[in-house]
């Protein structure tokens, strides 16, 4: 999975949609293809812990890294420290916003939204940190080739590069049943050529879920499918495509 962890991901992205004061949800105004960008580089704490969640990744439209870290040390230590390399970098003022059991710290540039959630861990400090563009230099692109019903919407898109591998994951939601939806995919896929590897359900107390693994050549396709909430009928979809 290109995504290393897309619960983290998708934090990062709920971090950002809450500190940044214009809407995201938006291929680049300027023609640039999104995963092409050159962001500046998530930097963490000197002597920290790192990984990369998503180096590059791109959702509807809109350019971004994310990098977690644990670091050894004071959370004012780590707020100093973004204090003074987001203000080499054109920040002119830190954001802060107390959103328990977290700590959130952000600003922007003229070109880039900078952001960090810190959560204290027992002697250590977790963090995630993102870079953006800012959501005005974008357009909104929910576009995809995965096979769906006409009627099944496309809330979020997804696209990411790591180690020359591209992914796109999408959560989708559909007014038809999960029976039918599965059934469309199968065909679909099938005719085009992909292979269903693998199929698990889950049955627990208040979940039911439906996973499918299909592979084409080099890529593969990951489905969940869930019956939404109610009597509605419907199913949520997360799909995760690495080519």
């Amino acid at each position: 999975m290109v995504v290393r962890n897309i619960y983290l991901v998708l934090r990062s992205i709920l971090c950002l949609l809450l500190s940044c004061s214009v809407t995201i949800g938006l291929v680049n105004a300027a023609g640039r293809a999104p995963l092409e960008i050159r962001l500046p580089r998530a930097e963490v704490p000197q002597g920290a812990e790192a990984q990369w969640i998503a180096e590059k990744m791109v959702l509807n439209g809109l350019a971004m890294s994310i990098r977690h870290f644990r670091y050894k040390g004071e959370l004012e230590q780590v707020r100093d420290y973004y204090t003074d390399t987001w203000s080499r970098l054109g920040c002119p003022a830190l954001t802060e916003l107390n959103q328990p059991p977290g700590y959130m710290l952000g600003c922007e540039s003229n070109d880039y939204y900078f952001s960090v959630r810190l959560q204290e861990a027992g002697r250590e400090i977790e963090g995630v940190v993102t870079i953006s563009e800012l959501p005005s230099s974008a357009i909104v692109n929910r576009n995809t080739k995965f096979p769906k019903l006409k009627s099944t919407q496309v809330l979020q898109k997804v696209e990411s590069r790591d180690f020359g591998k591209t992914a796109e994951t999408l959560l989708l939601i559909s007014p038809k049943s999960l029976e039918m939806n599965m059934d469309y995919v199968d065909h679909q896929l099938l005719q085009i050529g992909w292979t269903q590897e693998d199929v698990t359900q889950s049955v627990n107390q208040n979940d039911y879920s439906v996973t499918k693994i299909y592979n084409k050549r080099k890529q593969t396709i990951q489905i969940v499918y869930r019956p939404t909430a109610g009597d509605l009928g419907g199913t949520q979809m997360w799909v995760n495509w690495v080519k």
